[in-house]
C-alpha cells in the first residue's frame, strides 16, 4: 500500500464512470444510509499528563511513529482495513493536518500561559509530527466520526466548485445524516457483454450558507485529493458560537486583519475533571492587538496564547463591539481587553477559568493605550463608561465589576433595567445575578470584569446580532 494507492484508486474511479457513461449511459443511483463515516477527526490526543503519541507505525503498530494534533482529518481506507491486526489501532491515511494551535504554541513567552500552550501542543522530542499522506495506526480512542463537525475551507485554499458549480469556500459543509447514519449515493453499471454490475458509493454532504439555510445536497467527487487537506474540521459543540463569528467575520472584514478564515480563530478544549471547556481564539493581530470594531488587545501576548474565550461567549462579546462602534466613535470609544480565559494556576486571578469573562480598561478622553488609568484618573470617561455598561446589561453580561459606585448606582435602577432589557419574567433574580457591582477594594479600580454565559437565551441573542439591528440614539 503506497502513499499515494488512495488517490490513484479514486482517479480510476472516476475515469472508469466516465468511461461508462459514454458506453452504456449514466449508472442507475439511489440513496441509501450506512453507519459507515467518509472520514474521521482526530479529536483525542492526551493521557493525564503525557502526550498522547499514538500515531504507530504501519508496519509495527507498537511503534511510535510521530504524533498528530486535534482536529487533523484522517481516512481508512478498506485497502488498509483488510491489514488491520489490532483491536484498539485503525489503520488511516493521513488527509489534513491542523497547524494553528501548535504554530501559537511556538510564539508562546516563558510565563505560565505560555508553558501551558508549549507543553499541550508542541512535539515532544525526539517526536515528529505527522504529514498528510502519512499511513499508520491511530488509537480508536483518537478518532471522532466526520458526522460530529462542521467543515469549512481554510482562508488559503483554492477555489473549489461542486459537481454542479456551486462554490464551497465560505460556506458550511456537513456530512448529510438521517436518524444517525449516513446517506450516501450508490451508484450501478450494468455491463451487458460482462454480464456484471459494477456499483460504487458515494457519501453526500449538505452545503450551507452562514445561515444554515441548505443549498444544495451533492457529493463531493472529483474535486481533487487535495480537497481534504484544505478543510478545517470544527466540533459541532463549537459550531453555533465559531459559525456566527465566522459570518459576522465575513460581513465586516477588519482593515487591519483583512478577511478572515475560520483557521484564524484557532480551536480548543481544554480538559477539565468535569468536562472539557471549548475555548476559540479572538481575531487580533498577533503583533499590533487591533482586531475589529474597534477592539485592541493590550495585555500579555495579544494574538499569542492569552486571548481564548468561549465561542458563544467570544460572538457576544464580537457584537457589543459591533454595536458600539455603530453608536460611540470618537476619540476613546476603543475597547481596550486584556484578560480572557486565565487557568486558576496561571494568575494573576482566579475568576476567568470558566472561559466566559473578559476585563477590559474603562473609557477614555483619547485612544492612547500605552499605560493604564482608573475612574479617579483625567482621562477617564465617565459619560462613556457609563452607556457601555447599559450596553452590557443589554447584551445579558453577568458579574459586571468595576469600581466605580457611581456607575452601580445609576444603573441599578429599575427604571434603567426596564429599559435596557425589558420583560424579563423573573426580574428579581434575574436582575440578582445580573446586577451591576462595584468594588471598594480597589482591585477593578482600573477595569471592568464581565461574563457572558453561554447557557443564557439573551447572550445567545446578542450573538444572532439582536444589538446590531437597533437604530442608533
Amino acid at each position: 500500500m503506497t502513499k499515494k494507492l488512495f488517490c490513484l484508486t479514486l482517479s480510476f474511479l472516476f475515469c472508469f464512470m466516465a468511461w461508462a457513461q459514454t458506453q452504456i449511459g449514466p449508472p442507475v443511483c439511489k440513496d441509501i444510509t450506512t453507519e459507515k463515516a467518509p472520514f474521521f477527526v482526530s479529536d483525542t490526543y492526551r493521557q493525564g499528563i503525557l502526550e498522547y503519541e499514538n500515531f504507530r507505525s504501519f508496519d509495527n503498530a507498537r511503534e511510535i511513529a510521530g504524533f498528530i494534533p486535534r482536529g487533523s482529518i484522517v481516512y481508512t481506507p478498506p485497502e488498509l482495513m483488510a491489514a488491520d491486526t489490532e483491536r484498539r489501532r485503525v489503520p488511516v491515511k493521513v488527509l489534513n493536518i491542523n497547524k494553528e494551535l501548535s504554530e501559537t504554541a511556538s510564539k508562546a513567552r516563558n510565563n505560565p500561559v505560555g508553558r501551558f500552550f508549549r507543553n499541550l501542543f508542541n512535539r515532544q522530542e525526539g517526536v515528529e509530527q505527522v504529514k498528510a499522506g502519512d499511513i499508520g495506526y491511530l488509537d480508536n480512542k483518537s478518532l471522532k466520526q466526520a458526522g460530529e463537525f462542521t467543515f469549512y475551507l481554510e482562508k488559503d485554499a483554492p477555489l473549489y466548485n461542486t459537481p454542479s458549480g456551486v462554490p464551497l469556500n465560505g460556506k458550511k459543509i456537513k456530512p448529510r445524516m438521517e436518524n444517525d447514519q449516513y446517506i450516501i449515493r450508490n451508484c450501478c453499471f450494468l455491463l451487458p457483454e460482462m454480464e456484471k454490475e459494477y456499483c460504487f458509493d458515494f457519501h453526500l454532504f449538505d452545503i450551507l450558507d452562514q445561515n444554515n439555510e441548505l443549498i444544495e445536497t451533492t457529493v463531493l467527487k472529483g474535486l481533487g485529493c487535495g480537497f481534504f487537506g484544505d478543510l478545517d474540521a470544527v466540533p459541532d459543540q463549537f459550531d453555533d458560537g465559531v459559525g456566527s463569528i465566522y459570518k459576522l467575520m465575513l460581513e465586516n472584514p477588519s482593515e487591519q486583519l483583512g478577511k478572515l478564515g475560520i483557521g484564524d480563530l484557532e480551536l480548543f478544549r481544554k480538559d477539565t475533571a468535569s468536562g472539557n471547556i471549548p475555548l476559540v481564539k479572538l481575531p487580533v493581530d498577533e503583533e499590533t492587538g487591533f482586531g475589529p470594531f474597534n477592539m485592541r488587545k493590550y495585555h500579555s501576548e495579544k494574538g499569542y496564547t492569552d486571548n481564548f474565550l468561549h465561542p458563544v461567549s467570544a460572538c457576544a462579546f464580537l457584537r457589543v463591539a459591533q454595536r458600539w462602534e455603530q453608536i460611540c466613535n470618537e476619540p476613546g470609544c476603543e475597547i481596550q481587553f486584556g484578560n480572557t480565559y486565565m487557568h486558576d494556576d496561571w494568575g494573576p486571578h482566579s475568576t476567568h477559568d470558566s472561559g466566559y469573562c473578559v476585563d477590559m480598561r474603562p473609557f477614555r478622553k483619547d485612544n492612547d493605550e500605552s499605560i493604564g488609568h482608573t475612574y479617579r484618573s483625567a482621562e477617564y470617561d465617565y459619560e462613556k463608561s457609563l452607556k457601555f455598561t447599559k450596553l452590557l446589561m443589554e447584551a445579558g453580561a453577568h458579574m459586571v465589576i468595576f469600581g466605580d459606585s457611581r456607575i452601580a448606582a445609576a444603573t441599578n435602577k429599575k427604571a434603567v433595567r426596564d429599559e435596557v432589557r425589558p420583560g424579563v419574567t423573573n426580574p428579581n433574580n434575574y436582575w440578582w445575578k445580573h446586577r451591576i457591582q462595584d468594588d471598594d477594594s480597589g482591585v477593578h479600580n482600573n477595569h471592568f470584569h464581565f461574563c457572558f454565559d453561554p447557557k443564557e437565551k439573551f447572550v445567545n441573542d446578542t450573538c444572532a446580532g439582536e444589538l446590531v439591528k437597533k437604530e442608533n440614539p
